[in-house]
């Protein structure tokens, strides 16, 4: 009888474990998939965003060609650039002076 009773309960775990690997299978199965799916889902939208950037890349390489060259076309040297004669930079001709209501020279008195 103590045999029979032990057979059963082995014969139970064995059966719980099979179901119990069963359900990791099916789990490591999922979540493979699952996965499988995202990266592709992932790599369609970087895709798509590269895509879609492409055309603001050129313009910011546009742009950062260009505007050195508009610089010294304006006679305005950049931050980076030093100026003629003293190696310093040179500040733009219309930046705000430190005092705004002093006029300058150049507009004469009213």
């Amino acid at each position: 009888m103590v045999a029979a009773f032990a057979a059963d309960i082995s014969a139970d775990f064995d059966s719980r474990i099979a179901r119990e690997r069963e359900r990791i299978d099916d789990t490591l199965a999922r979540l493979g998939a699952g996965i499988r799916a995202t990266e592709e889902k992932a790599a369609a939208r970087l895709a798509e965003l590269a895509g879609e950037q492409a055309p603001l890349k050129e313009i910011e390489e546009a742009v950062a060609e260009l505007a050195p060259r508009a610089a010294r076309l304006a006679g305005v040297a950049g931050p980076e650039a030093p100026g003629p004669d003293t190696g310093t930079p040179r500040p733009a001709e219309d930046a705000p002076g430190p005092d705004e209501d002093t006029p300058r020279p150049d507009e004469g008195a009213a």
